[in-house]
């Protein structure tokens, strides 16, 4: 035994696995250590994954040698070679243009078999941590990839098979997962399919996105009223006003026929989010700029309030519905209801309320009403929506 294995091995029974890596590269650049690979490569590969793998943030001519090294010394059944896959993957995922083909390429050296679908379950700050299973992440990753190819056949086939075989799903993995698959039903025109998956998925999730999408098959199906009020249900939602920016530019491409101004507006938003955020302005935006006559330019497109778009957006959406009257009836933590003289009590949410002092026991409101599902009844109902008060006195 060699003085480099022995101090080797004695940092690695103490798990300073650095100093350890350290000395095992050293014996296996000997070139008079010819037993070394069948004697230290499993231990070499653990030191291996603390001093390289672990901590990788991206793949360079240093680190390509270890990935090869792990690669082929290990079977795709073993662990390190797992995880580097992954490792590998999650870095081919945040580069700025990933290579999906790549990335697609690496996730095909594991097999499903192989694969664990236990979750990681544990408590952090007070809160529940889920991690994804191997199985559900291996499932994830690759229908990502194909749906980001455009492979929208081969992101439906893998989604499927997921949503056939993973026990448990955690991050809403099963709500994207089923995304995919109405994103072949979409492309292949096949709307009504697609929207029994969106109407399946916003039982669970009816989040901006999700209205976005049902809107936009509503358009292709020519049902342009609903539509366009999923779309402004959309840009009404909670949701990060950046990441709307697709959506602004569906606002300003089919709101022109109800309200010109509006849509014009929605385009400036659209601008002013990339200017913003210094993301680049193509030809193709140029374009529509100089067709609306539009200055890019931070100075003026700064001067347009989103808040009062929103409102107007609100307003718009609800310009034609039936307004119900009622009276604020029970209050909870985050809701209340509102009955009416009839005896209909709705749901409502305690921030759709027109006033930041929070609902009142008896005060009088008008409201619409929305179309929502209950999970706790398992059935579909109304909840109320877009409030006012009867009186201008309620609001003070």
């Amino acid at each position: 035994m060699t003085e480099n294995i022995e101090i080797a091995l004695k940092a690695y029974e103490e798990k300073d696995f650095k100093e350890a890596f350290k000395y095992f590269k050293l014996e296996k650049n000997n070139e008079k250590s010819h037993d070394f690979d069948k004697k230290y490569s499993f231990k070499f590969i653990k030191t291996i994954y603390d001093s390289i793998i672990k901590e990788m943030k991206e793949i360079n001519n240093e680190n390509k040698e270890y990935i090869i090294y792990i690669m082929t010394h290990l079977k795709n059944s073993d662990v390190f070679y797992k995880i580097t896959v992954f490792k590998v993957v999650e870095i081919l995922f945040k580069k700025q243009n990933p290579e999906y083909d790549k990335i697609i390429k690496w996730l095909e050296k594991l097999e499903v078999e192989f694969l664990s679908d236990e979750q990681q379950k544990y408590e952090s700050n007070g809160k529940n941590i889920v991690k994804s299973s191997e199985k559900e992440k291996y499932y994830m990753q690759l229908s990502k990839a194909y749906e980001k190819l455009k492979n929208y056949e081969k992101a439906k086939e893998i989604s499927m098979e997921a949503l056939e075989n993973l026990k448990e799903f955690s991050n809403d993995s099963d709500i994207w997962l089923k995304r995919r698959v109405a994103e072949y039903d979409v492309d292949n025109k096949n709307y009504d399919k697609a929207l029994s998956i969106y109407k399946d998925i916003q039982k669970k999730k009816n989040d901006w996105f999700i209205l976005r999408e049902i809107g936009i098959i509503y358009l292709k199906k020519c049902e342009f009223t609903k539509g366009k009020n999923y779309l402004l249900d959309a840009a009404c939602a909670y949701g990060e006003v950046n990441k709307k920016l697709n959506l602004f530019l569906d606002l300003y491409t089919h709101l022109k026929d109800y309200d010109e101004k509006l849509a014009i507006i929605s385009l400036k938003i659209y601008f002013k989010i990339r200017l913003e955020e210094n993301w680049k302005i193509t030809s193709k935006d140029k374009e529509m700029a100089e067709l609306e006559n539009i200055e890019l330019s931070k100075e003026e497109l700064i001067k347009i309030s989103i808040k009062r778009f929103l409102e107007n957006c609100k307003e718009l959406r609800w310009k034609d519905e039936v307004f119900y009257k009622g009276k604020v009836d029970s209050i909870k933590d985050k809701f209340f209801f509102i009955k009416r003289e009839s005896g209909e009590r709705y749901y409502c949410k305690t921030k759709e309320y027109p006033s930041k002092k929070g609902p009142v026991i008896g005060t009088p409101l008008k409201f619409n009403l929305i179309e929502t599902f209950d999970n706790k009844k398992n059935k579909y109902g109304f909840s109320a929506i877009n409030l006012k008060f009867e009186s201008s006195e309620e609001a003070l």
